[in-house]
């Protein structure tokens, strides 16, 4: 049996979750980690500047990435 290639579709509602778990400073770290290797193991944003502006488009706040760097 040969393995194709399956391609999933992650909701825009858990994609929403997870960024918005980033965003908000009273997220605790270990969920902020989670979250953030969900995103990472999805393969959802290519750089950190589509992750920013996804955030931007949807008005999501971005005030935690300055933490990271951008």
């Amino acid at each position: 049996m040969q393995v194709q290639n399956i391609n999933i579709v992650i909701p825009p509602i858990l994609i929403n979750t997870w960024v918005k778990v980033l965003a908000d400073p009273k997220t605790e770290d270990s969920a902020r980690n989670h979250a953030f290797k969900m995103i990472n193991d999805s393969g959802i944003f290519k750089t950190p500047a589509s992750l920013k502006k996804y955030m931007l488009d949807n008005k999501i706040n971005t005030g935690w990435l300055s933490s990271i760097g951008l």
